[in-house]
């Protein structure tokens, strides 16, 4: 009885983290819109998993996305 309770955290506790990721990704993105100067941001790459790699071209802000592939 005990693993399937430790084994049933252990899924939460994974669970979680993917959700919190997911919302951290989403915040760092900013809707395409860089957080510190409001300019649209630019795509410069794409990994070979779907991951892009965004930039500001005024004040180089880069954030890598990959929640929304």
């Amino acid at each position: 009885m005990g693993i399937i309770i430790s084994c049933s955290v252990a899924i939460i506790i994974i669970i979680a983290c993917f959700i919190w990721a997911y919302f951290e990704e989403k915040k760092a993105f900013n809707n395409g819109k860089c957080p510190r100067c409001g300019r649209s941001l630019i795509q410069i790459t794409e990994d070979s998993q779907g991951g892009k790699l965004y930039k500001c071209p005024k004040c180089k802000y880069k954030v890598w996305v990959s929640y929304f592939n």
